[in-house]
């Protein structure tokens, strides 16, 4: 909650930072806080891929979720959206997607959904859930993910032949 007392200061310099970009930009910093359907519709229509995750501030595993959410965003940053969505906040997107139990996140790529899980994740499972989105966005094949993971890309099975 105090990330939204924070992000409020702003506003008083006259620069508003919703009404600043008309579609969604690569340029937008990792995660952003979506507090529209319109502004998320903007991210849908958007090239690139979405990970979005469905919160809400008095769930627990919400909250431990965050800073891994925060983290992976960063690292695809410019490749993947992260997009967090209170539930509360926004409850038709949530409604449109069937979100049952937060958190839920999900990848979409246009407005196909590529994955999506339920609950607390671990920080390889969503790093590879946005690589996912990203891989499909940009047209790599299952034989290039196997030439990428057989190339180095992830070792662990190898390593263990």
């Amino acid at each position: 909650m105090s990330k939204r007392k924070n992000r409020a200061k702003p506003n008083k310099r006259s620069r508003k930072p919703t009404s600043k970009p008309q579609a969604a930009s690569t340029e937008t910093a990792n995660p952003v806080h979506v507090r529209s359907k319109a502004e998320f519709d903007r991210y849908v229509e958007d090239p690139l891929p979405i990970v979005v995750d469905f919160w809400a501030p008095w769930c627990a595993p919400c909250r431990m979720m965050a800073p891994i959410f925060d983290k992976v965003g960063k690292q695809f940053e410019g490749q993947v959206h992260f997009v967090k969505i209170d539930t509360e906040e926004v409850p038709e997107i949530a409604e449109a997607f069937g979100v049952r139990s937060i958190p839920t996140v999900v990848a979409l790529h246009d407005t196909d959904v590529i994955d999506s899980h339920v609950g607390l994740m671990p920080e390889p499972a969503l790093a590879k859930m946005a690589q996912k989105a990203d891989d499909r966005a940009q047209g790599v094949t299952l034989r290039k993910r196997l030439a990428r993971l057989f190339a180095g890309g992830d070792q662990q099975p190898a390593a263990s032949a």
